[in-house]
């Protein structure tokens, strides 16, 4: 079970290294996958605002089980969200960092009927890794379309961009110049779309979500505003409702 004098530990050990690196306000998006409910118990005690989740129906799970708490955060969806399960996100979740496709536009246009508009932050594929969604960061026009098509509806509002780092290999590969410098090059990347789409465009971007556990400092380094640390926090992770 996760000890919350350790997570409390931790937590101040990551506000320390952040001021070190940055005098930048850095959101820290707490990663409470696979982890049972009891830690969003944890979360509130410690004044952790804002948690991550990757799957739907974990979250869902979790909040029906937590509802009194529900207010206390800002819900960040961080992985991917099959359209069909769009119909789940208005009152579930305060922020969607994973958009990537014009069908899931669709869906939550439709689906969405809170007053509030859904936060969003469009997905990157900054590394070319197959396994990563996103969309590539090659195409150009794909990005600048489906920006587009975010701030013609009136559901959504449209933040920024997330991206993630190229997959190590282990441990010792995430000290490897190598490896630091493929990961400083895919945040910059990221940067720099980021950049010339709010040119493009014509509006302000503020967020950019990238790095984690393996990698905040170097996305820090580069511009990230926000980061999603789980394994840093709360130690390894546990299988969810076990």
């Amino acid at each position: 079970m996760t000890d919350e004098h350790q997570v409390r530990e931790r937590l101040d050990f990551l506000k320390k290294e952040i001021r070190q690196i940055t005098d930048r306000e850095i959101t820290i998006i707490a990663v409470t996958k696979t982890h049972p409910e009891s830690i969003l118990d944890i979360c509130a005690n410690l004044e952790i605002r804002h948690i991550g989740e990757n799957r739907i129906q974990e979250l869902r799970s979790k909040i029906e089980k937590r509802l009194h708490l529900r207010n206390k955060f800002v819900i960040h969806c961080i992985g991917p969200v099959q359209s069909n399960k769009a119909k789940y996100l208005p009152g579930l979740a305060d922020s969607l960092d994973s958009l990537d496709s014009f069908d899931l536009i669709e869906k939550i246009n439709d689906r969405w009927d809170i007053p509030e508009k859904l936060n969003v932050l469009l997905q990157i594929n900054c590394t070319s890794e197959e396994q990563k969604s996103g969309l590539s960061h090659d195409d150009k026009k794909s990005i600048l379309n489906i920006a587009n098509k975010c701030l013609q509806s009136g559901k959504i509002s449209l933040q920024g961009f997330m991206t993630m780092g190229p997959t190590p290999l282990g441990d010792e590969d995430t000290n490897s110049l190598e490896y630091q410098e493929k990961t400083r090059k895919a945040f910059i990347r990221l940067k720099n779309i980021r950049d010339e789409v709010s040119h493009e465009l014509g509006v302000s971007l503020p967020r950019l979500s990238m790095g984690m556990t393996h990698d905040y400092k170097i996305a820090i380094e580069c511009g990230s505003t926000e980061i999603r640390v789980g394994s840093l926090l709360f130690g390894f992770r546990q299988v969810f409702g076990v």
